[in-house]
């Protein structure tokens, strides 16, 4: 059984868990234990076990995919916690997501500087809520998402970064994109937004469950897996 695991400091697992006292300074949302139903329940059909850990305090080497949905500026990640992902990447998948800008983007940065990533997610509000999906396997049987709040990002242009879902808007350019290293066997996805695999928002919405997301999501998961590399 694959384990697929979400940083318990990111903003969805914090709603998930109701763990907002401890890290934003307020009374938890009515999402708690309702936040990441849909995520857990598709992976559950995959034959996935989903674990939310502390990547701090926790091992996270057993996993085959690491999540990382929108940590707040409020919780920065600390070097150690930079380190441990670091060195989860040469053999594990990370999806990293950012959120709307403001508190969910620097964070992101953090990791993705740490990984050399060639991505920077920006402090401006995505102008176009309309995606266009490009072909790449993580697209498979998707249509069309539904993304309500996310932040740009800045690509530079390599042989290993493509870019997987961009913008009506060809100026405002990626939303999402794959990085996949042969030499280090490391592979990871960067997304300007995390709300998508929500089945609880704010609202409330289920957007896990709106249009493709889910589709998408798992898609996204599938391709990061290191079992599956030599065959995607």
């Amino acid at each position: 059984m694959a384990i697929v695991i979400m940083d318990s400091k990111c903003h969805q697992a914090i709603r998930e868990q109701g763990t907002e006292d401890n890290y934003y300074g307020k009374k938890p949302g009515q999402s708690k234990g309702k936040r990441l139903t849909g995520l857990r329940d598709s992976l559950g059909r995959l034959g996935h076990r989903f674990e939310i850990r502390n990547i701090e305090h926790d091992k996270i080497d057993d996993a085959c995919v690491l999540i990382i949905a929108g940590r707040s500026a409020a919780v920065p990640f600390l070097d150690p916690e930079l380190d441990k992902i670091a060195g989860f990447s040469r053999n594990g998948g990370v999806l990293l997501m950012a959120n709307h800008p403001g508190k969910f983007v620097q964070p992101q940065n953090q990791v993705a500087d740490r990984l050399n990533l060639a991505v920077e997610f920006l402090m401006k509000e995505g102008l176009s809520k309309k995606i266009a999906l490009l072909p790449h396997a993580i697209s498979t049987n998707c249509d069309e998402l539904d993304i309500r709040r996310f932040c740009q990002m800045s690509v530079s242009p390599n042989s290993l970064t493509t870019v997987i879902a961009e913008h009506s808007n060809a100026r405002i350019g990626a939303f999402a994109v794959a990085i996949d290293s042969e030499d280090d066997h490391s592979r990871v996805v960067a997304v300007g937004s995390s709300g998508h695999i929500s089945s609880y928002d704010d609202k409330p919405l289920d957007l896990f469950s709106s249009k493709s997301n889910c589709t998408w999501t798992m898609n996204m998961i599938s391709w990061l897996q290191y079992a599956d590399r030599d065959g995607a």
